[in-house]
């Protein structure tokens, strides 16, 4: 409890909880809507634009997505063949160009809709955005009791999910975050239910971004979860297939090839915008160090990961801090980890509160470590000052904490399934 004769620590308590927190979430939700309306209302062509069409990551999708609608699929990992279509679409030659590196199935998913012309494809994929974060809350809710039963809880968690800046701004702004972040909530609540057919649904999909599937794959395997397996297997496949169709049958060569390519560029030029540990490591330390240390980072991620599958069961209620420690040590391990995808660790506190809620609630300490972390996403642009991302730290620490979680004793001795 704060000390109640200290004003500082009491007017802290206040506004790091419900109801004031709920207030603080809905004025900031409503201040980014209507930013974000006038954001898109304000969308031109790129042609219109002098070649900032202002779009994220979407003008690369919109390049795949035309080379896929054109029946070009075949060349859709060819840089010349990108650089062709992308500075068509801007009517420019900038120096730099964003290279569609994803699997085929984002491509296929925007195909249809480039068709549409530019800025009708990127409202498109704006709007399947707002309706993934709608899926993450349909589907994260009902799987997080302990937070609901705080009252104006789940309110308020969800109106500062939608309202953190990495995910309001990816969601309106190009990038694929929400999209993630939707599919590996869908993962959890699958195994958490034992809905374990859709848990292997949605990791599948996340083939999409397969870095994000690994952990949670692992995870699966540890704990013989063989129907989630086998249908994430299936989709799987089915994903192959398509790529097969629409770029051709050698397609995951190509694409592996491609992103061995476009690796060392990356780091050279956007090293310090990313958040992951093995970039940070790479970036920051001499070859060979920083490739074994990067190495170290993979391996610690996948063995605790594993060990803590082998203690936890889906019923568990330190269950939510285990998935939330897969979701962080995919991304402390990711190869490639743009700053904003801190957004995806809205998911990984979630789940580390639902699990510190099931035996006391969250202190004051941690409520206020929280509300920092929130407010420091601003962190990032001191990257290209300083030579590598600061939001590394936030990263760090949602790994420790969740990691902690998984240890804690005084949760051992508690169990029950989430209907």
């Amino acid at each position: 409890m704060p000390d109640s004769n200290n004003p500082f620590i009491r007017a802290i308590d206040r506004v790091t909880r419900p109801p004031i927190l709920t207030v603080f979430a809905v004025l900031q939700a409503l201040a980014i809507m209507f930013f974000a309306v006038g954001y898109l209302a304000t969308r031109r062509p790129p042609a219109e634009t002098g070649g900032k069409p202002g779009t994220g990551d979407f003008l690369a999708f919109f390049v795949g997505g035309t080379l896929v609608r054109e029946g070009r699929g075949v060349d859709l990992y060819d840089f010349a063949v990108q650089r062709a279509v992308h500075d068509s679409v801007l009517a420019e030659h900038p120096e730099t160009i964003q290279r569609y590196l994803n699997p085929p199935v984002l491509a296929i998913a925007i195909a249809p809709s480039t068709a549409l012309g530019y800025v009708p494809s990127f409202l498109v994929f704006t709007l399947a955005m707002v309706i993934a974060l709608i899926g993450t809350a349909l589907v994260v809710v009902p799987v997080l009791p302990g937070i609901r039963a705080v009252p104006w809880g789940a309110t308020t968690a969800l109106l500062l999910t939608a309202g953190y800046l990495p995910i309001a701004l990816t969601m309106f702004g190009g990038q694929d975050t929400v999209l993630t972040l939707f599919l590996l909530a869908g993962v959890y609540a699958g195994l958490r239910t034992r809905r374990l057919i859709a848990a292997g649904i949605f990791l599948g999909l996340l083939a999409y971004k397969p870095q994000f599937a690994i952990l949670p794959g692992l995870l699966m395997l540890v704990q013989r979860e063989w129907r989630a397996v086998g249908a994430a297997a299936v989709v799987g496949v089915l994903h192959y297939i398509a790529g097969a169709v629409a770029v051709g049958v050698a397609w995951p060569i190509e694409m592996f090839r491609a992103l061995a390519q476009q690796a060392p560029l990356e780091l050279a030029d956007t090293g310090a915008q990313q958040v992951s540990l093995v970039t940070a490591a790479r970036l920051l330390l001499p070859p060979p160090l920083g490739g074994a240390v990067a190495l170290v980072v993979v391996v610690g991620a996948v063995v605790l990961v594993a060990r803590a599958a082998l203690r936890i069961t889906s019923d568990d209620p330190r269950f939510p801090a285990l998935f939330g420690l897969v979701v962080a040590g995919d991304m402390a391990a990711s190869p490639h980890l743009q700053y904003y995808d801190v957004g995806i660790l809205t998911l990984v506190t979630l789940l580390a509160l639902e699990t510190r809620l099931s035996t006391r609630a969250a202190g004051l300490g941690t409520r206020v470590l929280l509300a920092l972390a929130y407010v420091s996403y601003p962190m990032y642009r001191l990257g290209s000052i300083i030579g590598a991302q600061p939001m590394v730290l936030v990263l760090v620490g949602m790994f420790v904490w969740t990691f902690r979680l998984t240890r804690e004793p005084d949760l051992e001795t508690r169990s029950g399934a989430v209907g």
